[in-house]
C-alpha cells in the first residue's frame, strides 16, 4: 500500500513539473486602460523559425484582449504570400502613426520567443511571449509583461498562447 502511495506522489509531481509557466509582469503605476480605449494590435515580431507565429500571437491577442472587454483593432493583416516578405519588417513609429489615426490610445506590440513543438514522441508545445503596451499620446511604455510555458503531448500552441496571453494582459 506504501508503494503504491508513493507511486501515485511520484506521478502527481511528475505531471506538475512537465506544465509548467512563468509569468513576469512591470507595469507603471498609472496605467489603468479603460475598457472604453481603443487598443490597436501590430503584429508581433517573431524571433522563432515557425513562420508568421507573430501574426498568429497578435490575433489571439486580439481575441483575449477582446475577451477581458477592451475594444481592439489589428493594424496589418496576414501579408499576402510572398516568398520575400520579411515579417518583422515594420516600424513602430509608423504604426504610432497608424493607431492614433484611429484615435487609439494605447498601441500593443509584442516579440514571440518560442512558437513550437518538441521534436520526439511526445512533442510538447512550447510557447514564450513578452508584451508591451505603448501610450500612443506620449510614446512611453505604459506596460510590460511576459510569460512562457510548455506543456503535455495533448496540448496546442494555441492553447498555450491563449492560456499566457490571459494571465499577462490586464483586464
Amino acid at each position: 500500500m506504501r508503494k503504491i502511495s508513493l507511486f501515485l506522489v511520484f506521478l502527481i509531481y511528475f505531471f506538475i513539473g512537465c506544465a509548467q509557466m512563468q509569468i513576469h509582469k512591470s507595469e507603471s503605476k498609472d496605467f489603468k486602460p479603460k475598457k472604453t480605449d481603443l487598443i490597436a494590435i501590430m503584429p508581433f515580431e517573431n524571433f522563432t523559425q515557425t513562420p508568421l507565429a507573430g501574426y498568429g500571437a497578435a490575433a489571439v491577442a486580439d481575441a483575449v484582449l477582446s475577451e477581458h472587454g477592451f475594444k481592439t483593432k489589428i493594424l496589418k493583416s496576414k501579408p499576402d504570400n510572398d516568398d520575400s516578405y520579411n515579417e518583422n519588417d515594420f516600424d513602430i513609429d509608423d504604426m504610432i502613426k497608424k493607431a492614433k489615426t484611429l484615435k487609439a490610445v494605447y498601441i500593443l506590440s509584442g516579440k514571440v520567443t518560442e512558437w513550437r513543438y518538441k521534436s520526439g514522441i511526445d512533442a510538447e508545445p512550447i510557447v514564450g511571449l513578452v508584451v508591451e503596451i505603448t501610450n500612443t499620446q506620449t510614446g512611453e511604455r505604459a506596460y510590460l509583461a511576459s510569460g512562457g510555458k510548455s506543456g503535455d503531448s495533448r496540448g496546442s500552441i494555441s492553447t498555450l498562447s491563449q492560456e499566457i496571453l490571459d494571465k499577462i494582459l490586464p483586464r
